[in-house]
């Protein structure tokens, strides 16, 4: 379906390995990992001063694997230096380098420009209000760090808007990115199946020492579902590009147009990879991850039957597929939990639990604390916010709080629900100006997919497409924008449960989709 490079699948899938393996060596053997970090870092220096390109690539491609950015760290001084942080640097000073060269930024000449100059705007004066209000400059820092991510859309637009051919996914930057996505996106849902798997049958002590390892790193967040319970939940903050994933390969699923050959391959490796995506999500045990999905896919039925005006009978196959993916996930989570070798056991009540259980739980009874106080300390500047750094006390039954915490009274500046965080201290105009910003990224969408030449096609019946094979590009370009968008809606539906877009997992996403819908070119 998607002309993916397979060299450069199984090239980004090897590399992938081989830096979790470093990772876990450098944990195992602190001693080393100076000299890791630096090899890692010079390597990339390397990569991104030879082509560009090839630092926007392994900026994605560690959004999707690292998780809090951290799968290398090194102290410097007290001062903790990550990966991410490094490639930052690195793509950053690159990028102004060749500005200097060509004396030209790309990304000055975009649509997004205003909407993003906007958003900027309204961030400079949360630090300046912040600062005024006399926020500690600590937890000014932390909220303003992540929002440097933003930077990154110059070199971004500049490799992914400016680089791409006539057709986003017949060969050029776009497609090598989203080839490197979807090595990454694999490896992040079969690593999840696997930890899922040994965290069932507590595998010969491997748990032991992976959980020290993810904890230490904050890869992931492995946590027992239940005394009675031998299974775990198996949660990584990049799984949110595992959602995003679903339904640009759905978006592939839709798709009717039969290439010149091996359709029924392209078919069955799409279908295989969208089980295995559903597969994770579930077994993440995400309910902000769930929520989004069922609302999202909801959504891509209603734009498929009103907007696009797909006829009846494809629709409800496509709905059929895709209830038979969640279904096959559905057995495929069971079936490694419960696989026998060594012993598990774990019946579907996990899921149904986990998915109907809203009181009495931590995390979601954190969430229900954090409204009312969020919602006290916004009503006192309600329209420019209180500026970064802003903390809030609220009262929390989550048992990492209570450890150190006893009487449950917190007081923090991070906060699950991700568009009251940014009301709180952005107020109502940094909110409409992010949400100006992400409007704008949907409409162009929109509109590139109106303005794509399509004829009409039998999603179902290839053969019946067989004339209109010159048009399967802009035929999967139409889809794949489709789902990149309804991804992006999933992804600001979660944040409303647990922050994305004002960390770089979201943001990322966010510089992501607007390269892609840029008309520029």
């Amino acid at each position: 379906m998607i002309q993916l490079n397979k060299k450069l699948i199984v090239t980004t899938f090897c590399l992938i390995i081989l830096a979790e393996a470093l990772s876990f060596v450098t944990f195992l053997h602190p001693g080393v990992n100076p000299w890791v970090f630096e090899a890692v870092a010079l390597a990339a220096l390397a990569l991104t001063v030879w082509k560009l390109e090839w630092g926007v690539y392994l900026v994605f491609a560690e959004l999707v694997i690292g998780s809090f950015g951290k799968l290398f760290v090194i102290q410097f001084g007290g001062i903790e230096l990550s990966i991410r942080v490094v490639l930052w640097l690195i793509v950053l000073s690159v990028w102004l380098a060749h500005v200097v060269k060509t004396r030209r930024i790309a990304f000055f000449h975009s649509q997004f420009f205003k909407p993003y100059l906007a958003l900027a705007i309204v961030l400079t004066w949360g630090i300046v209000w912040g600062w005024a209000r006399a926020n500690d400059f600590g937890d000014m820092f932390f909220d303003v760090n992540n929002y440097l991510y933003f930077l990154l859309i110059f070199p971004v637009y500049e490799v992914l808007a400016q680089k791409r051919d006539a057709t986003l996914l017949s060969g050029g930057q776009v497609n090598r990115v989203f080839t490197i996505l979807t090595a990454a996106i694999a490896w992040l849902s079969i690593k999840t199946i696997v930890l899922f798997y040994i965290f069932s049958h507590e595998l010969f002590g491997l748990q032991d020492v992976l959980y020290a390892w993810s904890r230490k790193f904050q890869l992931v967040e492995i946590t027992s579902i239940g005394p009675t319970v031998l299974a775990s939940r198996v949660f990584m903050q990049s799984q949110v590009w595992i959602l995003f994933g679903l339904f640009v390969a759905f978006s592939v699923i839709l798709n009717g147009a039969k290439p010149a050959r091996g359709w029924l391959r392209s078919r069955v490796r799409s279908l295989a990879m969208t089980v295995l995506l559903s597969a994770a999500i579930i077994m993440s045990l995400s309910r902000s991850f769930w929520l989004a999905a069922v609302v999202s896919l909801a959504l891509l039925v209603t734009l498929l039957l009103f907007v696009f005006r797909e006829r009846i009978l494809s629709v409800l196959r496509f709905s059929g597929i895709m209830v038979g993916v969640i279904a096959l996930g559905v057995s495929l989570t069971l079936g490694v939990a419960n696989f026998p070798i060594p012993a598990g056991s774990s019946g579907s009540s996990v899921i149904t639990e986990r998915a109907t259980k809203f009181s009495g739980e931590a995390a979601a009874s954190s969430r229900y604390s954090q409204i009312r106080p969020l919602l006290t300390a916004i009503a006192k500047h309600p329209a420019i916010g209180s500026g970064f750094g802003q903390a809030v006390t609220y009262q929390s039954k989550d048992p990492r709080v209570l450890k150190s915490h006893p009487d449950g009274w917190y007081t923090t500046t991070a906060f699950e629900l991700g568009w009251l965080e940014m009301w709180l201290k952005l107020g109502l105009v940094g909110l409409g100006a992010y949400l100006y910003l992400l409007w704008r990224i949907l409409k162009a969408g929109w509109q590139r997919i109106k303005a794509t030449r399509i004829y009409e096609l039998h999603p179902y019946d290839p053969n019946k497409n067989s004339e209109h094979s010159d048009v399967h590009s802009g035929h999967l370009d139409r889809y794949m924008i489709l789902g990149a968008l309804v991804g992006l809606i999933a992804i600001i539906i979660t944040h409303g449960v647990s922050p994305y877009l004002n960390h770089p997992l979201g943001i990322g996403v966010v510089m992501l989709v607007t390269a892609l819908v840029d008309k520029e070119n």
